[in-house]
């Protein structure tokens, strides 16, 4: 057997929520209506993430949030402070140095979400690529606009409260590899991931709705370039551009199988700490689906990831009568409390450990079955699933076949079988009351696993035997 080791790491936990909407059209200079009431919303709420959506670049390299001035010339315009200030109202602050008192929120980050398509104010040639070829245009060395645009991104990392980054929001319906008019836009992507970590240092975030393998190129390229990883996350749009919320099959395969298969590659410790699922809640207009509060709090713990947000905090309020910002936060809160597993790929349970731990088994389980089972049984730490169309032999344990899942108390045993099983156990949680929810920035989890051998024989489209470390017993 390979000694027991622990540790304790931090956890990025997201709790966030996209905020559009909010200045009043006819009087750029203050709230809306439906701005003093988000921002009232926001405060009263467990949102740690608050991303505003949708910044907009023009041909000169001016910022515009949804059609209004945000930042001209290096310097923030009025409504710019009107943003600047409804940010400070939520987190407790009466100036800009007034950064000793309690936060009277959980607000703990902001982000500025760039258009890089349509939607934005300056149209240029087929819609769906002209902010990409702004920036395409901003990003070349002898632009005279160039110092200009990144003297406005500067101006909202140095004067917006909580500032942690911006959000690069490209729904190319082909993912940031398709080309339009001779531009590689996963170039462009990556060349200004690479840009904004040189000039600001400051991190970004992709959000985007499919071609996960083109983003995770996308933030391998960005990692070549600039010697570390700029990308935060994803945030991956479960509604689809609108076409409904993913299934958890979609979310679980197609994004956090790909980003774990690749941790090494994208430079990551915790992969599952890299997706962010973004919901729809309630959409008055009827173009996104509308969920509840429990829709959302199921969807999150079945993704088995350690974040989420929440789309669109206008869009709550403008639907009116009903559950509010702080129902679904809370809801994606108590997600994170209960689901929370990590995932270990190629283990087993060592077939010569104690199994008198052993909970329950379920043959042939997907893994949304299992992940099911194990939230709603809260002595389960930990468990093991047989992947698809892989079939394991353990000594004294039998035969285990594709899905079967063991769940166990306690804390595991592992033993490799690479390319055959995943393990899954369940991260350390801070303790939360139901009136006190949540504990969110700072988890810690405690690492403590014991490899051997499985002991065994497996097969994965064909026979591997399992090799045990060192002269131990089979």
């Amino acid at each position: 057997m390979i000694g027991s080791s622990s540790g304790n790491r931090n956890k990025r936990v997201r709790n966030g929520a996209y905020i559009s909407g909010i200045i009043d059209a006819s009087n750029p200079d203050a709230l809306s209506r439906d701005g003093l009431t988000i921002c009232e919303q926001v405060r009263t709420s467990t949102v740690s993430d608050l991303i505003f959506w949708a910044v907009e670049i023009s041909p000169i390299g001016d910022l515009y949030y949804n059609g209004v001035p945000l930042a001209q010339n290096g310097a923030l315009t009025s409504s710019g402070t009107v943003i600047k200030d409804m940010i400070s109202t939520i987190a407790g602050r009466e100036t800009d140095d007034d950064r000793s008192s309690s936060p009277s929120s959980d607000l703990a980050n902001v982000w500025f979400s760039l258009t890089l398509m349509s939607g934005g104010i300056y149209k240029v040639g087929q819609e769906h690529f002209n902010d990409i070829l702004m920036i395409k245009l901003l990003l070349e060395p002898y632009n005279p606009n160039s110092d200009n645009f990144i003297r406005n991104l500067k101006t909202l990392q140095s004067e917006m409260p909580l500032f942690a980054g911006f959000d690069l929001d490209f729904e190319y319906p082909n993912g940031p590899k398709g080309m339009d008019a001779g531009i590689r836009n996963d170039e462009i992507i990556s060349d200004l991931t690479a840009t904004i970590w040189e000039r600001l240092r400051c991190p970004v975030t992709y959000c985007t709705y499919n071609a996960p393998s083109e983003w995770i190129e996308c933030a391998k390229k960005a990692r070549r370039k600039t010697g570390t990883q700029p990308v935060a996350g994803f945030n991956v749009q479960c509604y689809g551009g609108g076409g409904g919320n993913a299934s958890v099959s979609v979310l679980t395969k197609a994004w956090v199988e790909a980003v774990v298969d690749c941790q090494v590659e994208l430079g990551l410790f915790e992969p599952l700490d890299f997706i962010w699922p973004v919901y729809s809640c309630k959409d008055p207009s009827g173009s996104f689906p509308t969920m509840s509060p429990d829709d959302v709090r199921s969807l999150v713990q079945r993704a088995g990831v350690r974040g989420a947000s929440i789309w669109n905090a206008a869009n709550i309020v403008a639907a009116g009568p009903g559950p509010v910002l702080a129902d679904y936060s809370c809801s994606i809160a108590q997600a994170m409390q209960a689901a929370a597993f990590e995932t270990m790929r190629g283990v087993v349970q060592f077939s010569d450990a104690e199994w008198s731990n052993q909970i329950h088994r379920i043959n042939g389980a997907s893994i949304e079955q299992a992940y099911d089972y194990a939230l709603q049984n809260p002595d389960v730490s930990y468990f093991f699933r047989i992947d698809d169309g892989s079939t394991l032999f353990l000594r004294r344990h039998g035969v285990f076949r594709s899905g079967d899942s063991v769940f166990f108390s306690g804390e595991p045993c592992w033993a490799t079988a690479l390319g055959v099983a995943t393990g899954y156990r369940r991260t350390a949680q801070e303790e939360c009351s139901d009136t006190d929810i949540p504990c969110l920035p700072g988890m810690a989890s405690n690492r403590s696993s014991c490899r051997s051998s499985a002991g065994g024989h497996s097969s994965a489209g064909s026979s591997t035997t399992l090799r045990p470390h060192g002269n131990g017993p089979q």
